[in-house]
């Protein structure tokens, strides 16, 4: 078997879409929607609507959702209630399981034909990635601090 000589730059960085990918808040997301649902007297966000307003910014006051739940407030009520209800429940936000792992691991990638991190000389500063969650009532914690507790 020949074997593969790729030389592959150092990586500089790395982004995420940390929302359902990094932490739990589509299930929070979910248990606000829902508890709003049931003040109103309204079934529970399905799968099914769940689905179709995945990846869709601010999607719980689209068309989509609103004709949907009926409400029967109108959607500037609901989005102020929603806001609240994030507010009380985005402090339970927690790290998917490896998420710590993933980022941990990332920030030990190297450069498998030197064995250092990045290119020599590149001038590049290498700092550990840090898996922070702002606006979540854990401000400026590591994933790593907050995986601790």
């Amino acid at each position: 078997m020949a074997s593969l000589d790729i030389n592959f730059p150092a990586i500089r960085a790395c982004l995420f879409d940390m929302d359902g990918l990094l932490n739990n808040s589509e299930d929070i997301i979910t248990l606000a929607t829902n508890q709003i649902l049931a003040k109103y007297g309204r079934p529970v966000f399905t799968r099914s609507i769940r689905a179709q307003l995945m990846g869709v910014p601010d999607s719980t006051n689209g068309d989509v959702f609103h004709d949907w739940a009926k409400l029967p407030i109108s959607r500037e009520q609901f989005a102020c209630e929603l806001t609240e209800q994030f507010r009380l429940q985005f402090p339970n936000c927690r790290p998917l399981p490896g998420a710590e792992k993933l980022v941990t691991n990332l920030s030990r990638a190297r450069n498998v034909s030197s064995g250092k991190q990045g290119r020599a000389g590149s001038g590049i500063q290498h700092q550990k990635p840090q898996l922070r969650f702002k606006n979540f009532g854990t401000r400026n914690k590591t994933a790593a601090q907050l995986l601790s507790v």
